[in-house]
């Protein structure tokens, strides 16, 4: 019986061990065929991702250059058009106006990084390109003065998009801020057209001895038909511009003095302007 006894014990130790490698290579199996699967996963992700990668990128592929880009200055305006950019050049066309006279250039920039030349062999003219995500800087040398007529340029800053010109005679540098104030008080919605028409300007006497500064101007190219004038001090203004839409000269102050006639330093300012009438606002 005994023996027996010890016989059942051994068979059932053996049966235990032998279910516990059993149980043990199952799990390992199981492991070993989970890590298969989470390295397959990862090798397949990364894969995708290489996948993502834009063929040729690099550090300059976020500057979006293709599109329109403007000189933002008032009379003085560019259009930068650029096509078919690549990390290694563009093609573009510059063209500029300096109030009626106007510059072009066309041609294929090379593109280094973050900056661009373009040179002209026969004319020497050569620019240069600042690039940025939402601002094109160009610079260029005194021969490109040979691609546009009197006074226009080509360098200045150029911002993404079409024109947008927020300006006031201040910026332009024609008035201060206490002579704008009262200025646009006194002309009201014509302070636009004085703004267009005095883009050149210059200083002149107060011949009528009114103690005013007077500062005078016109649009490059179509003086005699684009122009302004305007005398100003603490207390009154005198001003005048043309209004060549409707071929006139509007003439604006707040001296009951001058409400009917124009003080003498307009009236010699008129003699170089092409319309003889005048509104008197």
């Amino acid at each position: 019986m005994k023996w027996l006894m010890v016989v059942l014990i051994g068979v059932i130790i053996i049966g235990i061990a032998g279910f516990s490698s059993i149980f043990s290579f199952q799990t390992e199996q199981h492991e070993q065929s989970g890590k298969g699967e989470t390295i397959a996963v990862e090798e397949q992700e990364k894969k995708e991702g290489e996948d993502d990668e834009p063929e040729g990128a690099d550090e300059t592929s976020t500057i979006k250059l293709n599109g329109e880009w403007t000189r933002n200055l008032l009379n003085y305006t560019g259009s930068l058009i650029i096509t078919n950019a690549t990390e290694n050049d563009f093609t573009f066309t510059l063209g500029v106006v300096a109030g009626g006279n106007v510059g072009s250039i066309e041609g294929k920039a090379d593109r280094s990084l973050e900056t661009a030349t373009w040179l002209d062999a026969e004319s020497g003219c050569e620019l240069s390109f600042e690039l940025t995500e939402n601002k094109i800087t160009i610079e260029q040398n005194n021969a490109c003065e040979y691609w546009g007529g009197a006074g226009t340029f080509f360098n200045g800053e150029y911002d993404k998009g079409g024109v947008s010109i927020q300006t006031v005679l201040v910026k332009q540098g024609v008035l201060i801020e206490s002579e704008d104030a009262l200025f646009r008080s006194i002309v009201g919605d014509d302070y636009d057209l004085y703004l267009e028409n005095i883009s050149s300007y210059f200083d002149l006497e107060d011949r009528d001895n009114l103690g005013t500064r007077v500062v005078a101007g016109f649009i490059r190219g179509i003086a005699p038909s684009n122009g302004g004038i305007i005398m100003v001090n603490e207390k009154h203004v005198y001003a005048a511009v043309t209004d060549s839409e409707n071929n006139v000269i509007l003439y604006h102050t707040n001296d009951p003095t001058y409400q009917d006639k124009l003080p003498y330093t307009i009236t010699e300012w008129r003699e170089g302007i092409m319309f003889e009438e005048v509104v008197f606002e």
